[in-house]
């Protein structure tokens, strides 16, 4: 499942279990998120995922959904060990991970051996 997916589908959940905007903002300040930190919408689908990207990159997804799981959604038990598992990007767009320079540099180095290696065996 790719990250837009799982985003897609956490905001149509908390539609689909009648989480209320009211109730979201509520969780967001235990949590310690200002609610007006984050883009507010008409479509409550768009909100939801607004608050999803705003809060993955924090590192406060997690928290959230315990926190709406203490209010009795207990959807989000299966979604904490999903998104611990996924790192899901704040924009639309997949962004690769970075790859660690030193590794890159054992990477090339080890390429660079096998094609010494294939043309000695020739």
């Amino acid at each position: 499942m790719n990250s837009q997916t799982m985003i897609t589908s956490l905001a149509q959940q908390c539609i689909d279990h009648y989480l209320t905007p009211e109730q979201v903002d509520f969780v967001l300040q235990k949590v310690d998120v200002n609610p007006l930190e984050i883009k507010k919408s008409a479509e409550t689908r768009v909100y939801y995922t607004h608050i999803i990207r705003y809060l993955a990159p924090r590192k406060k997804l997690d928290e959230w959904l315990i926190g709406l799981e203490e209010e009795g959604f207990v959807f989000t038990k299966d979604w904490i060990g999903k998104i611990r598992g996924d790192d899901i990007p704040m924009h639309d767009t997949e962004q690769k991970p970075k790859k660690d320079p030193a590794l890159a540099e054992a990477e090339e180095g080890l390429r660079i051996l096998q094609m010494l290696k294939k043309k000695k065996g020739k």
